[in-house]
């Protein structure tokens, strides 16, 4: 053990460290931990935004970036950029929210240690010491492949690929050079030599995550969703998963029509809680346009899939944004009156929008008396709001009540100047 803090104590005795937190019990626990590890104080840079960071980064060479999650996650890719080979550079993170999500995020960014709150002294240093001790014994082979995916990063890829030959001829038996070589090719456009080496790594390691990753999202970039979808099979039952990927899964299983993973998705995989508010819009679009899609459908769990991804969809969204109307359309298409009204009764009265005052006419019509539905479509008409629908149930509804003919063919006038081509409809909902 002394022999490894010795290592790790010379390595680090001429590193710079820079710690991005808002906590200032978390940077000076932090800097203690350097400075007791080896790194000199004045070699230690607290800082609180992200602007001085940026200053560091600038104007030094910063070998390890400690950052809190929720304040500098995103400029770890700007230091992996600065130091493309990553065999002497470090990045940690710290949060004090853990999640399967959120895990499988700081995962796929490269970091060396996350550390997740309340944490002691003693297991913070521990943290940081394991981390950067295994950094710095790895194996010749493994500082190979650091470098190669540096020459990849900044695009120097006939080095890369010859590195990459090598490191396969070295480990023939590893899956990681082919997942070198997969991405060069990836780079230089050669998408289905990329796809063919990545399938050949995975004969050496059905389960390597890299790959799979790979392979995942150049499949679903190519509309390859069958593809796509055995991939997916595999990750999500394998594998903490990305957020990020979540609404190509929601799309390769609509693709091939694979609806039950659709409740699995809703009900396992979108673990999306604040840390991740960046991409809980795109995931809730995916499932408003999942359920809108399923509409047509005529399979026995349709509805139950529709309920379940509209529920979340609107659960991920802001109230009354084009997600969140959608949403609760798709459960309107599917006469979940109930459900619906709901979700209308959570926007103020003098707020909603006209999408959802011809929905909540829809519910009206089918939950309510005809007199009341009737008055809401004659006043929605006279506040000049324009749908068709709101045409079709006044008149259908008027003619329900025997409403004076005048009264009716007033209605069908004012739609028609709206929408001449429905001019037979109406007049055809009057004359029945």
């Amino acid at each position: 053990m002394k022999n490894k803090k010795d290592a790790v104590k010379k390595f680090l005795a001429e590193k710079n460290v820079v710690i991005l937190s808002e906590s200032g019990t978390d940077r000076n626990a932090i800097k203690k931990v350097f400075i007791d590890l080896g790194v000199k104080s004045v070699s230690v840079e607290n800082c609180t935004t992200v602007e001085e960071v940026q200053v560091q980064f600038a104007t030094k060479q910063v070998d390890i970036f400690f950052t809190a999650y929720e304040l500098g996650f995103d400029l770890i890719d700007e230091h992996i950029f600065r130091f493309p080979d990553r065999s002497d550079y470090f990045c940690f993170v710290i949060s004090d929210k853990n999640s399967m999500a959120l895990a499988a995020s700081v995962a796929e960014k490269e970091i060396d240690g996350f550390i997740v709150k309340p944490y002691n002294q003693g297991n913070l240093e521990e943290s940081i010491f394991h981390a950067i001790n295994r950094g710095i014994s790895i194996s010749s082979e493994m500082r190979l492949y650091n470098k190669i995916r540096g020459q990849i990063r900044v695009d120097k890829l006939d080095k890369a690929e010859e590195g990459a030959n090598k490191f396969i001829v070295k480990r023939p038996n590893s899956a990681n050079g082919y997942y070198l070589r997969g991405l060069i090719k990836k780079k230089l456009g050669q998408t289905q030599e990329a796809i063919g080496i990545w399938n050949m790594g995975l004969d050496k390691d059905e389960n390597n995550h890299q790959i799979l990753c790979s392979l995942f999202d150049t499949y679903c970039e190519s509309k390859m969703f069958v593809e796509a979808y055995a991939i997916a099979e595999v990750l999500t039952t394998k594998f903490p998963i990305n957020p990020h990927r979540i609404p190509n899964f929601i799309r390769a299983s609509l693709a091939t029509e694979n609806y039950d993973n659709l409740l699995t998705f809703c009900n396992t995989i979108v673990d999306v809680n604040d840390d991740l508010t960046a991409i809980k819009k795109p995931i809730a679009a995916a499932l408003a346009i999942c359920g809108k899609s399923l509409l047509g459908g005529n399979f026995g769990d349709k509805n139950k899939i529709i309920i379940s991804v509209s529920k979340k969809a609107i659960a991920l969204c802001e109230i009354q944004s084009n997600i969140y109307i959608t949403s609760i359309e798709n459960l309107l298409g599917i006469k979940e009156f109930e459900l619906v009204r709901e979700y209308i009764d959570q926007i103020p009265t003098d707020e909603q929008v006209d999408r959802v005052l011809v929905i909540d006419l829809h519910v009206n019509e089918a939950l309510e008396n005809e007199e009341s539905t009737y008055i809401k479509a004659q006043n929605l008409i006279k506040l000049n709001k324009v749908d068709p629908d709101i045409y079709n149930i006044a008149l259908t509804v008027g003619k329900k009540l025997d409403k004076p003919g005048r009264q009716l063919n007033d209605i069908a006038f004012e739609g028609t100047k709206h929408y001449p081509d429905m001019k037979d409809k109406f007049l055809g909902i009057i004359n029945k």
